[in-house]
C-alpha cells in the first residue's frame, strides 16, 4: 500500500486544480483512504446511506473535489469538469465471498472474468461521456495485466487500444 500511496500522491497533486474519482471497490479501501486523506478537504467520502449527498456535493462544489466511492462504477454521469481524472485502485473483480457469486463462477467460468471487465469498462466511462469529453484513467491495480493477459477478447479495441503504461 505505501506504492500506491506514493502514485496517488503524485496523481492528486497533478491534477490540483481538477475534479476527479477514485473507485475503490470496497468500503474498507475508503476508510483507508479516509485515514491517510483525512486532513484534506478536496476528499468527498460516504456510507452507503450517503453515496447520493456525495455524489451531488461532488457536481456542484466549483473546488476541485475528489470523490472516493466503492460504488460508483455504474450509473453515474461525470461529464465535462466533473472528472477529468480517475484512479481504479483495484480491479472489480466480483467477491467471491458471496456463496451466488461463487456459484455462478462454478457453473459459468466465463462469467467471472466478463463481468469483472464490463464493470471495468463501466467505470472507465463514468468521465468520458461524449465524443468531445476527456478524462485520464489510472489504473494501480497489479493484477490488471493479468486480466488483460487472460482475458483480453471480454475488452473492446478503444479500450485496449488506450492503454499506456506509465512510471510514476
Amino acid at each position: 500500500m505505501n506504492n500506491q500511496k506514493k502514485i496517488l500522491d503524485k496523481i492528486i497533486k497533478k491534477y490540483k486544480d481538477k475534479k476527479g474519482i477514485i473507485h475503490c471497490v470496497t468500503f474498507e479501501l475508503s476508510n483507508w483512504l479516509q485515514e491517510y486523506y483525512n486532513d484534506n478537504k478536496r476528499f468527498i467520502f460516504h456510507t452507503p446511506e450517503t453515496r447520493d449527498e456525495a455524489l451531488h456535493k461532488h457536481m456542484n462544489s466549483p473546488e476541485p473535489t475528489i470523490l472516493v466511492s466503492p460504488s460508483m462504477m455504474e450509473g453515474i454521469n461525470l461529464i465535462g469538469e466533473l472528472g477529468r481524472f480517475q484512479i481504479i485502485l483495484k480491479i472489480p473483480f466480483p467477491n467471491l465471498g458471496s456463496n451466488n457469486i461463487k456459484k455462478r463462477k462454478n457453473d459459468y467460468p466465463e462469467w467471472y472474468p466478463y463481468d469483472t471487465c464490463c464493470t471495468l469498462i463501466q467505470a472507465y466511462g463514468r468521465s468520458i461521456r461524449d465524443f468531445d469529453d476527456y478524462c485520464d484513467t489510472y489504473i494501480l491495480d497489479d493484477s490488471f495485466s493479468n486480466l488483460l493477459k487472460f482475458n483480453y477478447k471480454y475488452l473492446p479495441n478503444w479500450f485496449t487500444d488506450a492503454i499506456k503504461i506509465l512510471k510514476i
